[in-house]
């Protein structure tokens, strides 16, 4: 039988207010940058005290992480619910790779400063692989059922992929560039 939590209303208040913080520090890292963002503006546009966001988050590099966080589990749920009855490995990449590619454009500036945050942070860093092993586990499994071409590495296929994604992220290509350049790369593995 399945175990089904139940939040008090205490504990539904406290998801509540930790996810509006949350959201309210995307739209302002968005717009004004990370650096220029201060904590009084994410509590003021959040609807909480400046000793409310400190009880939640010590400082706004830990409410990157945290948003970080929560965009691997965003894109997890996508992949369970969007991706569940999906039996193609290569559409599972597919999906997988225009949804980051969508949040990556979209959240350009907090990626940035996010990204500078987990390079300095060997810990950290291994919250960056949440991404990778997501692609891995699909190429390889894309691998096994044959519909990539023996030969090919599923490790290495991952990293390429997300060096698109840096592209993108640091302004090195457009998202049309990133798209057509994933066509090419999906048509060369695809068998």
């Amino acid at each position: 039988m399945e175990d089904i939590l139940i939040l008090t209303r205490r504990e539904r208040k406290k998801r509540d207010c930790k996810y509006t913080i949350i959201r309210a520090a995307q739209q302002l890292f968005e717009e004004k940058g990370v650096d220029n963002t201060t904590i009084n503006e994410i509590a003021e546009l959040a609807d909480v005290s400046y000793t409310t966001f400190f009880n939640y988050f010590p400082s706004k590099e830990s409410l990157l992480i945290a948003i970080y966080k929560s965009e691997l589990e965003d894109l997890n749920e996508f992949i369970q619910i969007k991706l569940k009855n999906e039996t193609s490995a290569i559409k599972k990449i597919e999906e997988v790779f225009f949804e980051l590619m969508k949040d990556c454009f979209k959240y350009r500036r907090m990626s940035m400063r996010l990204r500078e945050i987990i390079s300095l942070d060997p810990e950290l860093e291994l919250l960056s692989n949440g991404i990778h092993e997501i692609f891995n586990h699909f190429f390889e499994e894309g691998i096994n059922s044959g519909e990539i071409k023996p030969g090919f590495d599923a490790g290495l296929c991952s990293l390429y992929l997300e060096g698109f994604n840096h592209a993108l992220l640091y302004n090195n290509c457009s998202m049309e560039t990133a798209k057509e350049g994933f066509e090419k790369f999906m048509g060369l593995i695809r068998k």
